[in-house]
């Protein structure tokens, strides 16, 4: 998409015209939704929010069957938004470790 104001390309609503477009910026654009299927929670990041979807929850729930996945993002959601400072890059493996500790905790 490009902006009407200036032609620059826009990908997922951040404009790029101050900062070159690099493999990374991609990236990170594009990985702001995890999964696919109705979103579960919106979990704050670096640089914004990650959609977390239904198929990533229904992985870690087989993946961690003794934990209660959902309840348990809405947890971390709390986590994350009383410390902004420790906000993440990459929620997913942030998230994976969180379930693994608690799986591992029993």
């Amino acid at each position: 998409m490009k902006c009407p104001n200036c032609g620059h390309e826009i990908l997922n609503g951040e404009d790029f015209s101050l900062k070159p477009v690099t493999r990374a910026s991609l990236i990170r654009a594009k990985s702001r939704v995890l999964g696919e299927g109705e979103p579960i929670v919106l979990m704050p990041a670096v640089g914004g929010e990650v959609e977390i979807r239904e198929s990533v929850v229904a992985e870690w729930s087989e993946t961690y069957p003794a934990v209660d996945v959902p309840a348990t993002l809405r947890e971390i959601r709390q986590w994350v938004i009383a410390n902004p400072a420790k906000r993440k890059v990459n929620v997913r493996a942030f998230v994976n470790n969180w379930l693994k500790r608690e799986q591992d905790r029993g």
